[in-house]
């Protein structure tokens, strides 16, 4: 069966767009010459979601921030594998940040929790799950205060 290598998350800036962040997930597949699947399609599952790191008084969003599948043909040796998405800084905030209102009602930020993120790869072949791995937690504050 195939194996994972090296699962990365990262959240760039997008240039000349402010308020967008680009989601990139990087990984290795690595496929020996007599692996079932060399060959075959196989599904590429990626859900990037908030992680609770018990960090903050407001719990994290729990929809997922990006639920994508994509199909490649699994070959021998090492595949390189990458996806990026574009998102608006604040569906990056998975946290409900705490805001009041000032003397003239506009909104007054008060706090705004760092957010913690990560990536589930799952390969498919058919109805069977070859493969599965966890990117490494990012952490950021990307919405109104954040200094990503």
């Amino acid at each position: 069966m195939p194996t994972i290598c090296d699962p990365t998350l990262t959240v760039h800036p997008v240039a000349g767009h402010p308020g967008q962040r680009r989601v990139r997930v990087d990984y290795d597949v690595a496929c020996d010459p007599t692996d079932p699947t060399v060959g075959n399609a196989i599904v590429e599952h990626i859900v990037i979601h908030a992680v609770d790191e018990h960090d903050a008084a407001a719990q994290p969003r729990m929809t997922a921030l990006v639920d994508t599948e994509q199909t490649f043909v699994a070959a021998v040796g090492v595949q390189h594998r990458v996806f990026e998405q574009t998102l608006h800084r604040v569906d990056l905030d998975v946290e409900q940040d705490w805001w009041s209102a000032d003397q003239g009602g506009q909104p007054k930020p008060i706090a705004e929790w760092l957010d913690h993120i990560a990536a589930e790869i799952a390969l498919h072949l058919g109805d069977e799950l070859t493969a599965k791995a966890t990117t490494p937690v990012v952490s950021g504050s990307w919405g109104a205060l954040g200094h990503d």
